[in-house]
């Protein structure tokens, strides 16, 4: 077998740094796009959840005189709050949550950027009228993503071409 090989170049983002937080949280949701879009009060709280990144809306970065960065951001997130209506039909409705962190990181002398990750549950809630109090555990992982150029080998394989046995082993096999 021989190869053919060449060098291909591509950016990826590298996880420089980052943090992961857990934590309880208590939160007034303010509902709207209900559906179906006619809403049976009273409304029962089954649950509400996210998962995915959340949008950074503000950033604050102080460097500390050991190495590391004091690091606070806010972030949100949607959150799709299900509910059952008084004649028993299940619906949604969707909201948002605002948060923040104030953490220690380690930041690279190159160019990078924040990723926020959420991973939101809430089992624990009342719904009056259109806004529901909700009690859930929220996971943060943010991260300091840098922005990597990496050269790969890249190998064409040529494979030799193959002789085939032809019947000779299928004629032992099967004994004819």
């Amino acid at each position: 077998m021989s190869c053919n090989c060449n060098r291909i170049a591509a950016r990826i983002n590298r996880i420089y740094d980052g943090a992961k937080l857990e934590e309880h949280i208590d939160r007034t949701l303010i509902l709207s796009d209900f559906m179906p879009s006619a809403v049976v009060q009273p409304l029962t709280y089954v649950n509400s959840s996210y998962g995915g990144n959340a949008t950074i809306t503000s950033q604050a970065i102080t460097q500390l005189s050991d190495g590391r960065y004091r690091v606070a951001l806010t972030y949100d997130f949607p959150v799709i709050v299900n509910y059952t209506n008084a004649n028993g039909v299940r619906g949604t409705a969707r909201s948002a949550i605002a948060n923040g962190a104030d953490i220690l990181l380690r930041l690279p002398n190159a160019s990078y950027f924040f990723e926020v990750e959420t991973q939101f549950l809430s089992r624990i809630g009342e719904i009056t009228e259109a806004a529901a109090e909700v009690r859930g555990c929220l996971l943060t992982i943010i991260k300091v993503i840098m922005p990597t150029d990496v050269v790969l080998q890249a190998c064409d394989v040529m494979y030799p071409n193959a002789n085939e046995t032809d019947s000779l082993v299928c004629r032992a096999l099967f004994d004819t």
